[in-house]
């Protein structure tokens, strides 16, 4: 049976910016396979099995943080910044906001009161992630992750349905409060973004279990660091991956390409070949965010009759 390298790659125009003709020659070479789901979110979790339901995203980065998700039930309330339009309004940005240990904790401090009020703790688990620990029976309706959200009008991604009621309220109720927040004001000064809203959305409890068919994982993604340490495999981090340069990692892997710049994703393609040539049976697909697939063996050097393709 063939060893698999799976690679997590950003959209079509994003791969091209690699501008090797080694890889588009390969890319030539390649054999499309079926397209499946697209965004990055489905793509990775293509690659896990948690059980039934949707990635509980939530409870997964509260576990990998401070190892006590326990049983409870959480929800991402990522900081976001929001710009009222002629239409409502549009998410522009969801986490990476850099915010200091000063600013979270003036935040939080004006928001746990409110979020108290409807029966939900607020835990800053990190600066960028935020999470809900919820009652264990409390209903939820349908939230959306940030990346089918950013650039795109609120309205559309509001949750709806029987129990949307009470979150679009909670929503709106916390808007209110950072609208003014000296925090906020702070940041507006220095010219970068401001806080103005949190975003619900990545709900459930963590998994008694997750399984994969992967040895090993690099990236950089806090969701793939979180489900690899969750299904007991090692994860190697990018910035580190120099060190791997030669290493003959062994078994079925994915390294996470989406968050590369080009240079690195580059670095990464070439990585990615030499593990492929170390062994007769090994094989890279590509795993496309915008649902492209492809498988690349390394006989499929000899489709020489193939000159030329894109990413």
């Amino acid at each position: 049976m063939a060893e698999i390298l799976y690679l997590l790659l950003p959209d079509r125009d994003h791969c091209r910016d690699i501008g090797s003709k080694v890889f588009s020659r390969w890319m030539a070479r390649a054999e499309p396979l079926a397209h499946t789901v697209t965004g990055y979110l489905a793509t990775l979790g293509g690659c896990f099995n948690w059980g039934p339901g949707p990635m509980p995203v939530a409870a997964l980065l509260r576990q990998y943080a401070l190892g006590e998700a326990a049983d409870n039930i959480w929800i991402c309330a990522d900081p976001a910044y929001v710009q009222p339009d002629m239409g409502g309004a549009r998410m522009l940005a969801c986490s990476g906001f850099d915010l200091t240990d000063t600013e979270v904790g003036a935040l939080s401090r004006v928001l746990k009161p409110l979020f108290g009020d409807a029966g939900l703790l607020l835990e800053t688990t990190s600066s960028e992630h935020w999470q809900l620990r919820l009652p264990k029976n409390r209903p939820l309706p349908d939230f959306d992750p940030p990346e089918q959200v950013l650039g795109d009008s609120l309205l559309a991604h509001l949750p709806e349905g029987r129990y949307a009621r009470s979150w679009q309220a909670l929503f709106n109720e916390v808007q209110l409060v950072l609208h003014q927040h000296p925090v906020n004001r702070a940041r507006q000064q220095q010219g970068v973004w401001p806080v103005n809203c949190l975003w619900f959305w990545g709900a459930g409890a963590l998994p008694l279990q997750v399984s994969t068919q992967l040895d090993w994982a690099m990236g950089e993604d806090t969701k793939l660091l979180a489900l690899a340490s969750q299904a007991g495999v090692p994860c190697y981090r990018q910035v580190d991956m120099h060190h791997h340069f030669g290493e003959d990692l062994a078994g079925n892997g994915l390294i996470d390409c989406t968050q590369l710049c080009s240079n690195d994703l580059g670095q990464s393609w070439q990585w990615a070949m030499t593990w492929l040539h170390a062994a007769r049976k090994r094989e890279l697909h590509g795993l496309g965010v915008d649902g492209r697939r492809w498988r690349l063996r390394s006989r499929d050097r000899f489709r020489f009759w193939r000159r030329g393709g894109e990413a």
